[in-house]
């Protein structure tokens, strides 16, 4: 402890003489290195290449020593030392700066940058969704983009000649919209399921009994099991999660970007980094509005100063006007700048009114996107193998009882897929939640199924207290307590039934 204590105060006295391009090592010796120390690295560097060169695959560890290096060396300098900027937000400040600059040369540039910009985010955004990979990269973007318009804005308004009335209105409406993201994302964390917590002074004193309080207490406990599966129709709808292992809300899924149980999950939006779901929808949809409202005044404004506006209608006293004659914004830097950035506006608020009017269409029909991508995949085959998928063998049953359990499940499908010709979708639904109680069924209490003749199957269940809920494989299925035999007389059964094995000695 006194040795950990000495190596905290030296690396404070140490930090504290840092200049501000200077930060401390990573290995136990805690060197003072500068941010512009990669560059005197030459010896990795000219590795790096020459394997490079000759394709010498073997020293990839050179290459990835010295990616790892740049990566720690990427710092901005700070007073008490150099602070570490992650990758992803030099990335995309860099690209949103390479897109308004480039495109701002001529038309032939911002026609090139925008397709490419656009063909980038949307297959990024298609590969990390299918992949399931959590990243900042669209977060950051939406940050820098509105930073480099909100920055050009304000240095162009004496250029074009805002009101201040109209600049006012601007600011509030970009105020608003930023606020709501922000609490969007904020909020985020109050969707999640937690494990229920309980202190010490809550749990339950253990005490003895004996066996007669023992008897009346199982009784009592076997009387609730028997009224809670009768009143089940009557319980709160929820669920088990099978990631977290926990019963969870109606309307609860699990994000496995977030690594939790959302309640009442619509989406994970790439561009907050956080799921939008029942503590914060409101919040995302004010954002969008008030976004849309902003970058829609933001491109109006801008687009009839640098072009030639014309008058559209008075209302209230107030000219609205729209652009005509775009020709000549390329003529001067500093205009072609704010056209590409009223562009960039106009680009931005297609996709956020695509959202809006998607959340708007799913509030009207009291649904999410869970449920709409579920809808979608609720098709004769998918829904098929889904059902398949859930009743494979994975729970333990006695030896000679699998092709009893295989027929019993063939049967099940069978009758699904003739259901399936139903067209109302709530019905479908309903038929896909059954198929998961049943598995839930299935692994929690079933341990033996006979076939008892003419398509009747008798179960075996684990508790007695279940039965009601264990018709499974047919509505005349036969369900039977199980019967508790002696090893010995087990044994003289399964011989007899098999008529291949030898007598006991």
């Amino acid at each position: 402890m006194a040795q950990q204590s000495d190596e905290d105060e030296l690396e404070l006295s140490t930090r504290t003489n840092l200049c501000c391009c200077e930060n401390l090592g990573q290995g136990r010796v805690r060197e003072r290195l500068h941010i512009l120390g990669y560059c005197c690295d030459y010896c990795r560097w000219g590795l790096a290449f020459i394997h490079l060169h000759t394709s010498k695959l073997s020293y990839s560890r050179d290459i990835n020593n010295m990616l790892l290096t740049f990566q720690d060396r990427l710092r901005i300098p700070w007073r008490g030392g150099a602070k570490q900027v992650a990758l992803d937000v030099w990335f995309s400040a860099l690209m949103v700066a390479l897109v308004l600059g480039i495109a701002a040369i001529n038309v032939y540039t911002a026609v090139i940058m925008f397709l490419a910009s656009l063909i980038f985010i949307g297959y990024a955004y298609y590969y990390v969704s299918r992949s399931l990979i959590r990243t900042r990269i669209f977060a950051f973007w939406l940050v820098w983009s509105v930073a480099y318009m909100s920055v050009l804005m304000e240095f162009a308004v004496p250029l074009l000649e805002f009101l201040p009335e109209e600049h006012l209105i601007l600011v509030i409406l970009s105020c608003i919209s930023a606020y709501c993201f922000w609490t969007t994302y904020r909020r985020s964390q109050l969707n999640f399921v937690m494990q229920s917590s309980v202190t010490e002074d809550e749990l339950p004193d253990i005490t003895e009994v004996t066996a007669a309080e023992e008897e009346e207490a199982e009784a009592a406990a076997h009387t609730a099991l028997l009224m809670e599966s009768i009143d089940s129709s009557t319980a709160v709808d929820s669920s088990m999660c099978n990631t977290c292992h926990k019963y969870v809300p109606a309307r609860t899924v699990h994000c496995q970007l977030c690594g939790a149980c959302i309640l009442r999950r619509d989406h994970h939006s790439y561009w907050l980094n956080c799921c939008i779901g029942q503590w914060n929808h409101i919040y995302y949809l004010l954002g969008l509005i008030f976004g849309i409202l902003a970058l829609l005044l933001c491109a109006n404004l801008t687009l009839t100063a640098v072009c030639h506006p014309f008058l559209v209608v008075r209302l209230f006293g107030v000219a609205v006007m729209l652009p005509d004659d775009c020709t000549e914004v390329f003529d001067e830097y500093t205009l072609s700048l704010s056209f590409i950035v009223a562009l960039y506006a106009l680009l931005m608020t297609c996709y956020m009114l695509v959202a809006l009017v998607k959340q708007i269409c799913k509030i009207s029909r009291n649904s999410n996107t869970v449920s709409d991508e579920e809808s979608a995949q609720l098709n004769e085959t998918n829904v098929l193998q889904a059902f398949k998928k859930l009743h494979r063998t994975r729970q333990y049953v006695f030896a000679g009882d699998g092709q009893a359990l295989a027929a019993g499940r063939k049967e099940i499908n069978d009758k699904f897929k003739t259901n399936m010709k139903e067209t109302d979708e709530d019905a479908v639904k309903k038929m896909l939640k059954l198929a998961i109680d049943v598995d839930r069924e299935l692994r929690t209490n079933v341990i033996q199924a006979r076939e008892k003749g003419n398509g009747i199957y008798e179960l075996r269940i684990r508790d007695e207290t279940t039965r009601l809920d264990n018709v499974l494989f047919n509505p005349d299925a036969v369900i039977e307590p199980p019967r508790r035999k002696g090893k010995r007389a087990s044994a003289g059964e399964d011989c007899a039934a098999a008529a291949s094995c030898d007598k006991p000695k």
